[in-house]
């Protein structure tokens, strides 16, 4: 038997395609690509979306320049499903004049009344309806001068491109920068907050996505080390730990307004789960909120540390 990276990453795409395939050819919805002597680059899978096992929505994508979905469920709102596109591609959305106005559609040869939201002179979109479907078209950099679609027939030839993984590039993890080592569970808690906030603005107003620091593996692997070190667990259990934490003080930042608003209940709140999740101090103020945490009870965690912050 042979062993070996590329051979496992091939068999792996291969049966990513097939569960896709299946996927398709199980379902009674058509899918809608580009006619072909539009398409701005070659026609790939870009994703689908089920409900209840139902086949509910499918992307096209043309590289970078288009993107066509199908939908039998209602699609997000014009405005929404752009700024969507214009945020994956980094830009922000006050850069930009949104205009709409009618549009008209080609599918399989036949024109359907649609809408056109343009933001900018580089993205746009325009969605029709057909036979109780949505049909989205967006575009990047990509203006044709009509804009037509047609149903796929058959989509093995953009479900075999998927056999090809991609090419991985290994890179080394950065170093701890010399004094996050000494409070790394503090460290780790400021940078979960720090990016918390800026994917938040990210999603209101668009631009750069935000990255994690560059130093992050070293940082959650010295968070891990040290849980180990005074709880004295094995080091899943001690990983598991630190991400409890980590993930509730996250959800704190997106649930929570007084935690966004307030730096100096945020700092004790950081603090006090900190000291339960480490077990340095069982006996916190919010004890009712960690114990609901791990009980995994939102309303009555949400609801306990509303009480902790009124006081």
């Amino acid at each position: 038997m042979e062993f070996g990276g590329s051979i496992g990453r091939d068999e792996l795409f291969a049966r990513q395609a097939e569960h896709l395939r299946r996927a398709l050819a199980g379902s009674d919805m058509p899918v809608f690509g580009l006619v072909t002597r539009l398409r701005p680059a070659e026609e790939t899978f870009g994703g689908l979306h089920t409900t209840d096992d139902r086949l509910v929505a499918v992307q096209v994508a043309y590289g970078r320049a288009a993107e066509v979905e199908t939908s039998r469920a209602e699609p997000n709102a014009l405005r929404e499903t752009l700024e969507h596109h214009v945020r994956r591609g980094g830009d922000r959305f006050a850069d930009f004049e949104w205009a709409e106005s009618p549009a008209v559609l080609l599918v399989n040869g036949t024109g359907v009344e649609a809408r056109r939201l343009r933001a900018g002179e580089h993205w746009w979109l325009v969605r029709g309806a057909w036979d109780e479907l949505e049909i989205t078209v967006v575009g990047h950099d990509w203006h044709p001068g009509e804009l037509a679609v047609e149903t796929i027939t058959d989509p093995q030839p953009m479900l075999d491109r998927l056999r090809t993984p991609p090419d991985f590039v290994h890179r080394e993890p950065e170093p701890l920068p010399a004094g996050l080592g000494r409070e790394p569970h503090q460290a780790l808690a400021e940078a979960v907050v720090a990016n918390a906030a800026e994917h938040a603005r990210w999603m209101a107003e668009g631009g750069p996505e935000p990255t994690l620091p560059s130093y992050w593996t070293a940082l959650w692997a010295a968070a891990v080390q040290r849980q180990i070190e005074l709880s004295d667990a094995p080091e899943a259990d001690a990983g598991d730990a630190v991400s409890a934490m980590m993930s509730q003080l996250g959800t704190l930042h997106h649930e929570a307004d007084w935690f966004r608003d307030d730096p100096s209940r945020r700092r004790r709140a950081i603090g006090e789960t900190l000291l339960y999740g480490t077990g340095l101090e069982a006996d916190v103020p919010s004890r009712a909120a960690q114990e609901a945490w791990k009980r995994d009870v939102h309303q009555e965690w949400k609801a306990a540390w509303r009480e902790w912050a009124d006081k």
